[in-house]
């Protein structure tokens, strides 16, 4: 039955004009005290026009429909150089679809293709999306923000990554060329020819899926320094995904960056550091070769030779708690192998005690504090804050927290993960943190034939949750026994405070049966509280509401009354288009 909304809020529309740059966006002069305001799908791409301006998101962005053109163009040096600050705004359902069409050509795609030297990118987070290429005979290096980032270009200063997100489905194992894959950016690299300036990720996360081969990473797929002064920085970044190669050849698989590299015969280079990460989910090499390096943290390590004593490569006080790291070859829980005569540094690096690893390297020795394997911790140990904090000298009370004795860390600026207490084909039961929004998808994989491996995340809904035990009905045939899905918490409200960078996915199998008896469970309120954003508005309305049913129907009147549009609501996050409208205020 659908439902007129009663509820009454003021709103106003302005007169849309596009014969501008400012009129391309929704406010603001592109420059750092007053970057272009981001408040829809046309301003957002509109971004590729304005390369090397500062923008901030003013809203949610959902790109679902059509094809996604990065930004930043396929030319390594001419790509974005200003700042974009997603503002903890979500962009939902990025989709890119295509193919490498050209031999040895390489085609980078993320949501950014390519950024250089003085580029920012912060504060995004992609929910719900995928990239995938199809067979072809050129190389791509796929990332979910960046593709490429390199210190070519007229930009000038360091290239900063940070507190960005992705739950993205990344699938690039079809190309026949060498291939880049990472969670967050495809390829990190100071050009030798490049500035030389530092590239830094940091307070990252990767929750998604990943099927590719060659190079492999949670958080990138190739991540080096070839330029004295110029380092390679990833810190406070943390995957939960499962990864996976899919051809039989030299496979570098690695949960946080398979190959970091510094190494060089011909002069120093500049530094490689990793630190404070962590890395979880499942690493396997399906068609197994004994070329395979596949390590927790990291593969393949070109590190410093001797004659390098000024470069430094540093891994520092990581964690592996992969629950499988499977290939051939050479497979360590922090590392697998490194080259001949490398300066590597190991410092307080540690790994799952159950975790079951395939085959060892000869840098895998058990329990060891500087070798591919890490110092064991049981999993109990890992869900404890006194371990980050004592042990692994990590900064809980600014950077990252903890469900205590539930989860592993999540940063602090995310929303915090629910507990999946008890899931049935009927229902679940979880524990939510704070009022909010909880979205639930299915996790599958498989064999489609011998050459065919099939991995996907796939929306089932998203449900709003009140603080406490909270029971989420499924409907008949939504889920079954044995299927796998992972809850992401969109969305808390602690304390009036809203986080909106959504958390990282917690698993859970589905039984024979939930049992909700004994459980306190919260209801919905029964009046319907709305958000309208952006007000003031040009074209493109977002309305927002705790319990708006699908179908319920929004109406906008004019300040005299008139009944001037009817919009039928999708459910809670419904976009209305009044570009129609007059200019004017309207309720």
């Amino acid at each position: 039955m659908k439902k007129n909304l009663t509820m009454m809020v003021i709103l106003t529309i302005m007169s849309v004009c596009t014969t501008s740059v400012f009129a391309q966006f929704a406010g603001g002069a592109g420059t750092v005290s007053s970057p272009y305001q981001i408040a829809n799908r046309q301003q957002l791409e509109a971004v590729r026009d304005n390369l090397s301006k500062c923008f901030v998101l003013v809203a949610d962005i959902d790109l679902a429909g059509a094809n996604w053109t990065p930004i930043g163009g396929q030319n390594e040096a001419t790509g974005f150089t200003g700042v974009f600050d997603g503002n903890n705004h979500l962009i939902t359902n990025l989709t890119i679809d295509t193919v490498a069409p050209v031999a040895d050509s390489m085609l980078y795609l993320a949501l950014f293709s390519v950024v250089n030297a003085g580029a920012t990118i912060k504060n995004v987070h992609l929910f719900g999306g995928s990239i995938t290429v199809q067979p072809s005979v050129g190389r791509t290096t796929v990332g979910s923000i960046v593709g490429y980032a390199n210190t070519y270009g007229t930009g000038s200063g360091a290239i900063y990554i940070e507190k960005c997100s992705s739950n993205l489905v990344l699938l690039n194992d079809k190309a026949t060329g060498n291939i880049y894959t990472g969670g967050i950016v495809g390829d990190v690299t100071v050009n030798s020819t490049g500035q030389a300036v530092n590239i830094t990720v940091s307070g990252c996360a990767f929750n998604g899926l990943i099927v590719g081969s060659y190079r492999v990473g949670g958080i990138a797929g190739y991540f080096g320094s070839a330029k004295q002064g110029g380092d390679a920085i990833i810190t406070n970044c943390y995957v939960n995904a499962d990864i996976y190669s899919t051809k039989v050849l030299a496979h570098y698989l690695g949960g946080i960056a398979p190959n970091p590299s510094n190494g060089s015969s011909s002069g120093d280079r500049g530094n490689v550091y990793i630190e404070n990460c962590f890395a979880a989910g499942w690493i396997e090499s399906l068609k197994i070769s004994t070329d395979d390096r596949v390590g927790g943290i990291g593969a393949r390590l070109t590190d410093p030779l001797a004659a390098q004593t000024a470069t430094e490569m540093l891994f520092k006080n990581n964690l592996s708690a992969q629950d499988a790291i499977l290939g051939g070859g050479s497979t360590g829980r922090i590392y697998a192998s490194h080259s001949s005569g490398g300066l590597i540094k190991l410092e307080n690096n540690y790994a799952l005690d159950s975790m079951h690893v395939k085959t060892f390297g000869t840098h895998s020795g058990t329990g060891a504090t500087n070798s591919g394997t890490g110092r064991s911790k049981s999993i109990e140990t890992l869900k404890t804050k006194a371990f980050y904090e004592d042990s692994l000298k990590w900064n809980v009370y600014e950077v990252w927290d903890i469900r205590e004795g539930q989860t592993l860390p999540f940063h602090v600026w995310e929303s915090a993960p629910v507990i999946a207490s008890a899931v049935g084909p009927n229902l679940a039961i979880l524990n939510v943190v704070a009022d909010g929004k909880v979205a639930i998808y299915k996790k599958s994989k498989q064999w489609v034939d011998d050459t065919t491996f099939e991995a996907n995340l796939t929306p089932v809904r998203t449900v709003n949750v009140l603080a406490g035990d909270f029971i989420v009905p499924f409907n008949t045939g939504e889920v079954a026994t044995g299927d796998t899905l992972v809850f992401y918490t969109l969305e808390n409200n602690i304390d009036n405070e809203i986080f909106r960078a959504p958390s990282f996915g917690v698993v859970a199998v589905v039984g024979a049966v939930a049992d909700p008896s004994g459980v306190v469970v919260k209801q919905l309120p029964s009046t319907v509280s709305l958000n309208v954003y952006p007000n003031p508005v040009k074209e493109t309305l977002n309305v927002e509401g705790l319990n708006i049913n699908e179908g319920a129907v929004i109406d906008i009147y004019s300040t005299n009354g008139q009944l001037v549009s009817k919009h039928v609501a999708t459910g809670n996050n419904t976009t209305l288009n009044v570009s129609n409208l007059a200019k004017g205020a309207y309720v």
